[in-house]
């Protein structure tokens, strides 16, 4: 559980998300242990991971220029479907 807040920060909109996948193998592995009763935990923090992740992603469109193309429009639209 001391985890996830880690996981928040490497998601954040003004970090670049390095090192989450390697954090989310270590999360997944002590997330088991015990009653196992921790991927309830890893499962809700993901939830707030996507939302974090959907608007990293659209303010990279908006900073890249871009207005909200088609293209980014399409494949937002497809997320929240």
């Amino acid at each position: 559980m001391a985890l996830i807040p880690m996981g928040s920060q490497i998601l954040s909109p003004t970090s670049e998300g390095i090192g989450f996948a390697e954090l989310m193998v270590v999360m997944a592995t002590l997330a088991e242990a015990g009653s196992g009763s921790g991927h309830t935990a890893l499962f809700q923090a993901a939830t707030g991971w996507l939302e974090l992740w959907y608007v990293k992603y659209i303010l990279s469109c908006m900073t890249m220029h871009f207005k909200m193309t088609d293209y980014c429009i399409h494949v937002s639209h497809g997320l929240l479907e």
